[in-house]
């Protein structure tokens, strides 16, 4: 599937008139890209994966395209880095994100099969040539508490704290929409469940692409939140909304305290338009 793709997508690269293409933003130079995903800096470059489906301008089984930079400007086309080729993963690679471990790069991404979504590993040693863990899916739905959606649940973002490892997804029930974190010794390790550390029962859906970043000294968790929505005409009218809330994780309490509970929440952007964003550290 993988050698398919990358022989697909040289094949056309020459048939697609870009002339309508922006010139400044990174886009698919063949078929169709949506969420940017495992943003990072790696190897004097910056990596850009994506959601993209090679064969045709529109949502397809999910591969992960890829591009290089040295500036954000200028970008590289690179081979697809995942495609979905295995038992658990053949009906898409979704999104997710990056770390880097002992000049290591390690993508984890949401492995869907047969109608369920669960979590996965794949790792590169060069930021060309990745390759899928034989443990995979790292973490199966099976292990979220009951009640809550093996149907969605995706989109982990991994990270470190304190010589752990962390992985953060979204899912929800009937009623709420949840953050959950998992928990690893080794960045391959095995992941356990720990807690829903954020939650929301205003909405609809889930939380689609949680991001979590340290900022000076405090966090700042990012989230898609499906069916949120306001009467006011000026609070969420994008299509989907994008929020962010500040605080500290506590990982003694496994929750997410935000510093002002009056504040709540604010949207990153007040047009009609943005979606799944993603930060490069």
């Amino acid at each position: 599937m993988l050698k398919k793709a990358n022989e697909y997508l040289q094949d056309h690269l020459d048939k697609v008139d870009n002339s309508r293409k922006g010139r400044y933003h990174l886009s698919a130079p063949v078929g169709w890209m949506n969420d940017p995903n495992g943003l990072c800096f790696y190897n004097g470059f910056f990596h850009a994966f994506y959601q993209y489906h090679p064969y045709a301008a529109v949502w397809g089984p999910m591969h992960w395209g890829h591009q290089i930079s040295k500036d954000m400007v200028r970008w590289e086309l690179l081979p697809c880095a995942l495609a979905p080729d295995t038992p658990y993963d053949h009906d898409g690679c979704f999104s997710g994100s990056a770390i880097i471990e002992e000049g290591a790069l390690y993508l984890a991404y949401t492995c869907v099969a047969n109608g369920k979504q669960n979590q996965a590993i794949a790792y590169s040693k060069d930021g060309l040539s990745f390759y899928k863990l034989e443990d995979n899916p790292i973490i199966k739905g099976e292990v979220l508490p009951s009640g809550y959606s093996r149907i969605d649940f995706r989109d982990p973002k991994i990270f470190k704290r304190e010589d752990h490892y962390y992985i953060l997804n979204g899912t929800g029930d009937e009623d709420h929409q949840y953050l959950v974190l998992f928990e690893a010794d080794e960045v391959t390790g095995i992941y356990k469940y720990i807690d829903a550390i954020y939650d929301r029962n205003d909405g609809q859906g889930i939380f689609e692409c949680p991001d979590l970043e340290r900022i000076d000294d405090h966090d700042v968790l990012i989230m898609c939140p499906q069916g949120l929505t306001s009467d006011d005409m000026f609070i969420l009218q994008n299509g989907g909304p994008v929020i962010y809330v500040i605080g500290q994780l506590d990982l003694g309490k496994h929750q997410f305290i935000v510093d002002d509970p009056e504040l709540d929440y604010e949207e990153f952007d007040k047009g009609f338009s943005f979606y799944a964003p993603q930060c490069f550290v």
